[in-house]
């Protein structure tokens, strides 16, 4: 039910020391952060890819962490930290294409309690070591951040808001203390009705009831000495326990999804770290300190299921296949049985992806499927980004049995998790920044119909938008890095160029259709809106302004370059 799985790509820095405690999953899947000592690692991978491809990283350092020990997104670009000789801060991430191999970042918010005790607080316990008291763990559910802290052994509730780029933080409520000694890790189940601490002062892991913190059941095994990282899989049905101190993974399940009855021994388990950075661990410390050293520590859970990954000192990534459970499937429809992968062509606008239509509904005819009912421009960052992540959830559940190849505009994101199941390739098509904006203004001008625009088409018509307002507006900013959100261009196996339109079509149709066939020039401007259209300074402020498009931009013609052998 679990089996190792490679990586490539991950570097580790010159004489680091890299300490993990805690490892998390990004809501699209594709960034992982790592808690180390004093620093968070920030991975982008590519979770399909066997083995799994690390793309690029970043270390993140801040005066806000102080010995980081549990880390949680709240959204893609937002983490909170708990810090275990400091409080709970949170952070805004740097954009993935922005990354260098360090980088200093601050604060945007911090969160403290009486529960987590003062900051850089210790205290020895009865084997006489000493441990730090502040928070150690943080997992989110909804509008609450639940908090593990050793000050006095709690687990806290605290509600949050997330807005604009802005937190804010309400009162705790103290969920669960007593009979609890060393809290080093906690899951939370996608329900919300379960919450697993790993209790590793009494070796065992505890279940509680989310809404009232009331202790459920415990789960031990003779096997299991200090529980560390854990995660639910997506269904609630198994939840996953690596032992800080011993090489195995634990897998606990429970068909039914209700986790109050105790369990004396684990479903099964297996090795989650090698025997070389295993025994490399526990003897580079004092002999006292072995047994809680040395096997994996974070741990967490693709949101496909399928993927986990743990972390830990020697070891700072490692990766399992792991079964998605039958409950999580059985509602779902036969898989799509054709040999070709699915195409997903993503639309990007006024960027000849009408014309392009033309030649898959050629190639595709009744197994074309177009997809335009998101309209992602009229819409706000967060419910444009929200409504992708839920249709890639609803679409890995979908049926695709005679879909040969989906068009429209959407963001890539919305059909990134069915690469789990099925075998996808994305395509689409690029334009120099300016030149869009041009074409896009002239085209909305030209094509008004009161009665189906959008909302944004509609301001821009009835307020008569300058050229120059239109291209600087903040709605229309970085529009191509509005639609790849969370979307790295390396995730596309076709970029075309569009002003190279006729030559990377041709490509296109011989290399990814194996066809021939002639280059459409469909829904064109009646006369050319293009570079003529701007003076110098205004294109110079225009390409400023969308330095992120500039980027892909300039990306993608790289690619190109590469893909052509320039």
């Amino acid at each position: 039910m679990l089996t190792s799985r490679p990586h490539t790509g991950f570097r580790v820095p010159p004489n680091a020391y890299l300490r993990s405690e805690d490892v998390r999953f990004s809501p699209s899947g594709r960034l992982l952060a790592v808690a180390v000592q004093n620093a968070i690692h920030l991975v982008e991978i590519a979770p399909h890819e066997t083995p799994v491809r690390v793309i690029r990283q970043t270390e993140l350092r801040s005066p806000g962490l102080a010995f980081p020990h549990g880390v949680e997104f709240l959204a893609e670009d937002v983490i909170v930290v708990a810090n275990r000789e400091a409080w709970v801060t949170f952070f805004r991430l740097p954009a993935a294409d922005t990354w260098q191999a360090l980088m200093t970042i601050e604060p945007i918010h911090e969160l403290g309690c009486r529960w987590f005790g003062p900051r850089g607080a210790t205290r020895v316990i009865e084997t006489g070591r000493t441990v730090r008291c502040g928070p150690g763990s943080v997992r989110r559910h909804g509008d609450h951040l639940f908090i593990c802290a050793n000050h006095t052994n709690t687990l806290t509730r605290h509600p949050f808001t997330l807005r604009d780029g802005v937190i804010t933080t309400g009162d705790a409520s103290l969920l669960a203390q007593g009979g609890l000694h060393i809290l080093d890790g906690l899951a939370i189940s996608a329900d919300g009705n379960w919450i697993a601490l790993a209790d590793a002062g009494n070796n065992r892991v505890v279940l509680c009831h989310a809404e009232t913190g009331a202790e459920a059941s415990v789960l031990t095994d003779p096997r299991l000495h200090s529980p560390h990282g854990l995660c639910f899989d997506p269904t609630g049905r198994k939840l996953y326990v690596s032992d800080a101190g011993e090489q195995l993974v634990h897998v606990f399940t429970r068909p039914d999804g209700r986790w109050d009855a105790a369990m004396d021994s684990s479903a099964f388990c297996l090795p989650g770290i090698g025997d070389e950075p295993f025994w490399k661990t526990k003897l580079s410390v004092p002999e006292e300190l072995r047994g809680l050293v040395g096997g994996l520590k974070g741990l967490d859970i693709h949101p496909s299921g399928r993927l986990l990954v743990g972390s830990c000192l020697n070891q700072p990534l490692a990766f399992f296949e792991a079964e998605v459970s039958r409950a999580a499937t059985r509602h779902r429809p036969a898989q799509r049985q054709a040999q070709a992968p699915l195409m997903v062509s993503v639309h990007l606008p006024k960027t000849a992806g009408t014309s392009f239509r033309a030649t898959l509904e050629d190639h595709f005819g009744p197994g074309l499927q177009n997809d335009y009912a998101d309209m992602p421009l009229h819409k706000g960052g967060a419910e444009r980004n929200l409504a992708s992540l839920e249709g890639a959830v609803s679409n890995f559940l979908g049926n695709f049995d005679g879909v040969a190849c989906i068009h429209g505009h959407f963001l890539p994101m919305k059909y990134l998790l069915l690469r789990d199941r099925l075998n996808l390739e994305f395509v689409t098509w690029l334009r120099h920044p300016v030149d869009r904006l041009v074409s896009h203004y002239a085209f909305w001008k030209r094509q008004y119909d009161p009665a189906t625009a959008g909302p944004l088409h509609r301001t821009v018509v009835t307020q008569d938008w300058s050229l120059e307002r239109f291209c600087v507006s903040e709605e229309l900013r970085d529009l191509y890095a509005k639609f790849l959100w969370a979307f790295p261009l390396e995730y596309f196996s076709f970029i075309g160029i569009v002003e190279h339109y006729e030559e990377d079509h041709a490509f296109f149709v011989e290399d990814r259709l194996g066809a021939s066939v002639a280059p459409k020039r469909l829904n064109a401007a009646p006369q050319r809106e293009g570079p003529a259209a701007v003076d110098s300074g205004l294109r110079r402020e225009i390409e400023a302004f969308h330095a992120a498009d500039m980027r892909l931009y300039e990306t993608a013609l790289a690619m190109r370059s590469r893909r052509l052998g320039v």
